[in-house]
């Protein structure tokens, strides 16, 4: 004899899956949401690095202008090129707000040519799916630039 599933049974499995699914699509969201912060403050504290090198070693003034209107920041004169890069963080793959960059008052921070220093030190902060973090730097001689920290949500 054959046995089969009743209606009721498939209806609660069903249930249960559902059940399941709503826990679990909420945490899968604000994972994907601190995955893509990080990466963007990484980001961020990565060019800081890169640009204090690129000054040392080339021996040219360089510099980041955030944005926060743009959720974006420019790379100004990398490699002593003159150029400008942006960077957008409200773009994928990050896809995350840039809520606040403060270097001593203003939204850009300078090094200096052939120096290993900041002209001011400060914070960057990015959010995505109410998570956020942040990149520091401190100012001044031997600069320590960007350590990356969770600061909430």
């Amino acid at each position: 004899m054959h046995r089969a599933f009743t209606l009721i049974e498939l209806v609660v499995v069903l249930a249960v899956m559902a059940v399941a699914a709503a826990v679990a699509i909420p945490a899968s969201v604000s994972t994907a949401g601190q995955y893509r912060a990080n990466l963007a403050s990484t980001r961020v504290g990565a060019d800081m690095r890169r640009l204090q090198q690129d000054s040392w070693h080339n021996a040219t003034t360089s510099s980041i202008v955030f944005s926060t209107a743009g959720d974006s920041y420019d790379l100004v004169n990398l490699e002593g090129s003159g150029a400008t890069t942006t960077v957008h963080l409200g773009r994928s793959p990050y896809r995350v707000d840039l809520v606040s960059a403060q270097f001593d008052g203003v939204a850009r921070v300078d090094f200096r040519a052939g120096v290993s220093s900041a002209a001011s030190g400060g914070t960057v902060r990015v959010k995505a799916s109410g998570v956020t973090f942040q990149a520091t730097i401190s100012g001044g001689q031997e600069a320590r630039v960007a350590s990356v920290a969770r600061v909430g949500g």
